[in-house]
Formats: C-alpha cells, sequence, structure tokens
C-alpha cells in the first residue's frame, strides 16, 4: 500500500493495487467499501477485508459502522448486514426473487425487491429488528435511499416516475406531473431531485424541505445529479448554451456557481460544507474540494480520477491506472500547536500518540486527550485554548485532562505554577513542529 502527502494537509494512500476492476467506493467515517467483478471489501483505516467471503457480492453501502450489499445465491440477489464492531454478517432476505440496491442510514437499511414471481419492484425497510413492506402496486418502485427515518423512491404513476416520501410513518407522493423525475436524494426531512418542468424543457432542480417544493434552478439549461446534506444542494449543469458542466451550490438561500472554465466538472458529492467533484484539468479527470472558502485540487496525476465520495474529512474515488481502476483514500490532517512554561516544570502527553512528534497532526473530526503531568514542587493551573472559528478568542480550561477535537488546526497552551503559589506563566513549548525547551511526549498509559 503506497501514501504520500499531497499539500501540507491530505495523506492520499492507495487501497487497491491489483490486476482486477475495483469500482464503487463509498465512504463513512473510517470505513471505506468497494467491489471489484464478485467481490465486496471493507478497509477500516488498518486492514482490508472481504465482506461475507462470497463469490458474487457487488454494491456495497456504508454507514459506520454498518455495511450493506447485494449477493448473488444462484438464483437471485439477497441483502446482507455486516456490523463491522460486532465482526457479525446477518442475511436480511432469503426468498426466490431479487432484492437488490440497499441504502442504508444509521440501522436503517432499504432496498428493492420483488414481492413475487412476476412482481414489480416494490420497497423495503430494514429498521434493525423489522423489514417494512413500504409500497404496495402493480407499478414499479425503484432507487430507493434513506437518511435516518425518512426514506424516499420513484414510482411509477401508470404515465412516469414520481417522486414518493416516507417519513417513519406516513407515506407522501411528492410529485404529480405528466415529467420525468429523477436523480432523488434526501437528508432529513430535505428531497432533492431534478425534473423537467414541461413538456420538452430541460432538466431543473427542486427541493422539498419537509412541507414546500421550491424549484431552485429554472433556465435552458440542464442541471443534473443533485445532492442533500442538511440545508446544503448542489449539482452540475451547463451554465449558458453549449457550455460545459459546472458546479453549483445552494446554502438554503442563495445559489453559487463554484466553478467556471472550459471544461466539464461533474457528480458533485456534499457532506457539511464540503463539496468535492471531478474535473478536467486539460489532459485528464481530477479531483476537486470546495470547503466551503477555497477550491484545492486533490489529485494531479497522468490517470482519469472519478466517482468521488466524502464523509468528514474523508474522500475516497477510484482511478484508472491505464490497466484497471483502483481505489483511493484521501483524509485531511489538522495540526496541534502547543505551549507552555519552562520544561523543568511539567510536561504534556497526548492520547492518540501522533505519528510524529514533532508535528503533531490528527485526521480531521479526531479527539485528542491532552494531560498535563507537573514536575515536582510544581502545578498545573490550566489549559489556554484557542477558539476553533475565531484565533482572537480563548477559552480557559481548569480539567485536566482535557479533550478537544479536531475540526482544524488547533492551538493550545499549559500554565504550570510554583507548587502552593507563585506566579502563573507560559512560554512556547512547540510551535509549528519545533521542539523547545525539553518538551517530551511520550506513550499514553492505559490501565488504572
Amino acid at each position: 500500500m503506497a501514501s504520500k502527502a499531497f499539500g501540507a494537509e491530505w495523506v492520499i494512500t492507495q487501497l487497491t493495487d491489483n490486476d482486477f476492476q475495483d469500482w464503487g467506493p463509498q465512504v463513512s467515517g473510517s470505513i471505506v467499501v468497494w467491489w471489484d467483478s464478485g467481490d465486496a471489501f471493507l478497509y477500516d483505516g488498518t486492514i482490508t477485508t472481504e465482506l461475507g467471503d462470497y463469490l458474487h457480492d457487488r454494491v456495497p453501502q456504508v454507514s459506520d459502522p454498518i455495511v450493506v450489499w447485494s449477493h448473488w445465491d444462484g438464483n437471485d440477489y439477497e441483502i446482507y448486514l455486516h456490523d463491522h464492531d460486532a465482526n457479525t454478517t446477518t442475511q436480511l432476505t432469503n426468498n426466490s426473487y431479487s432484492d437488490d440496491y440497499a441504502q442504508i442510514s444509521g440501522l436503517n437499511v432499504v432496498w428493492s425487491g420483488e414481492a413475487g414471481v412476476g412482481s414489480t419492484d416494490e420497497i423495503f425497510l430494514y429498521n434493525g429488528s423489522t423489514t417494512t413492506r413500504l409500497t404496495n402496486n402493480s407499478y414499479e418502485d425503484n432507487e430507493p435511499q434513506v437518511s435516518g427515518a425518512h426514506v424516499v423512491w420513484r414510482g411509477y404513476d401508470g404515465s412516469d416516475y414520481e417522486i414518493f416520501l416516507y417519513d417513519g410513518s406516513t407515506a407522501t407522493q411528492l410529485t404529480s406531473n405528466s415529467y420525468y423525475d429523477k436523480d432523488l436524494q434526501v437528508s432529513g426531512s430535505n428531497v432533492v431531485w431534478s425534473g423537467r418542468a414541461g413538456v420538452g424543457s430541460t432538466y431543473e432542480i427542486f427541493l422539498y424541505n419537509g412541507s414546500t417544493t421550491t424549484q431552485l434552478t429554472n433556465n435552458s439549461y440542464d442541471d443534473e445529479e443533485p445532492q442533500v446534506s442538511g440545508s446544503t444542494v448542489v449539482w452540475h449543469g451547463e451554465a449558458g448554451v453549449g457550455s460545459t458542466k459546472e458546479i453549483f451550490l445552494y446554502d438554503g438561500s442563495t445559489t453559487t456557481q463554484l466553478t467556471n472554465n472550459s471544461y466539464d466538472d461533474k457528480e458533485p458529492q456534499v457532506c457539511g460544507a464540503d463539496v468535492v467533484w471531478e474535473g478536467s484539468d486539460g489532459n485528464d479527470l481530477e479531483i476537486f474540494l470546495y470547503d466551503g472558502s477555497t477550491t484545492t485540487q486533490l489529485t494531479n496525476n497522468s490517470y482519469y480520477d472519478i466517482d468521488a465520495q466524502i464523509s468528514g474529512s474523508s474522500v475516497v474515488w477510484e482511478s484508472f491506472d491505464g490497466n484497471d481502476r483502483e481505489i483511493f483514500l484521501a483524509v485531511r490532517f489538522y495540526g496541534l500547536t502547543l505551549t507552555k512554561k519552562k520544561p523543568s516544570w511539567g510536561n504534556v502527553y497526548l492520547d492518540p500518540e501522533p505519528n510524529d512528534p514533532n508535528l503533531p497532526a490528527y485526521p480531521g473530526g479526531t479527539s485528542v486527550t491532552l494531560t498535563a503531568e507537573p514536575n515536582e514542587g510544581k502545578k498545573f493551573t490550566k489549559w489556554k485554548v484557542w477558539d476553533v472559528y475565531d484565533p482572537n478568542i480563548t477559552v480557559i480550561d481548569t480539567n485536566n485532562p482535557t479533550t478537544i477535537d479536531m475540526v482544524t488546526d488547533r492551538q493550545v497552551k499549559a500554565f504550570f505554577k510554583c507548587g502552593g503559589g507563585g506566579m502563573e506563566a507560559a512560554v512556547p513549548l512547540l510551535a509549528l513542529g519545533v521542539v523547545l525547551c525539553g518538551f517530551a511526549l511520550r506513550r499514553a498509559r492505559t490501565g488504572g
């Protein structure tokens, strides 16, 4: 497994290196899943495991620590669930009809499957203990998506496909028109899709916010492939007649065009304020990320990098290396800067221990415990913690140990004083990875 640093914040790791086609990567928390021509795989940050040890597994989906996928049993496809924490695998369906294309959110799993021989596809929901059939009609219901207790799907009403929403108790038809509605996604009670607004019209983006449907675009160009995270919606669309595809973002009130070039930018994904997509650099396709203010090119190679997915500080994609497709993972790291007074007054220990003690950095979202241990005759008094969003604001924390979340670069200062009294003081102990005044790191202790 080869890994490399890209810039100062991102570490890119190649998860596969073989002669097979690896595709369909998905990521949630620390878990990445993908599949090849007959097997599904899971990477947990340390090792890669084949799911189920079967020969006909496909389209895995993940909601850390649960993975679901479809398995061909020799007659049809069935749905399987793997709990990575418990190391258990459960077969959710066992019938003579095809069940396929499962999606997962938390403990909730949805899929489309036939309800009998010659039956149309219906929608099923497993809530961690019980399976419920959500639809029962003579039309096709397919492409389910799930977010918490909310499930959306496409259903054929006899004329065309419409959008339906199940909120945990009731199913509601969100669209009722004579036009084609597709590309549906859900985040909480927010549902997005692309649909034609009239006969012969182009595709536009629509948002249902739990009570009202709003048409987000209204132009003469196709807007497609919407994704939603909370109130943020992204999609790709043409910016004019004959234009290439560009990336657009709606933040709940305003639409912003994120790209503006002569190449196609498409297939956006969104997680919180972060958006990833594939775009041409003039030679091949690369992966780009927008973090709410700045756009970063994550890849820069001679391969075709496509199908990016994002969860927190992790981005995955597949790349054609000239022979076949391989899976890559990029993780965003943040730096931790510590300061204190004289080295003889005490030490600060970090758990988990950083890979580089001279330049502490952690994957985004990591919780780091800081423990101050004063030397004989000295006393720890407080931490000074700089605010995540405003460097002009600090918080005093007297807890020891204390925990901080690495959601950005962090700065913390430890204060010691002479035992029983004396003046508090603080000077740099570790600044930007330079060891000063005898600062020491040691392995975190466990046990009593």
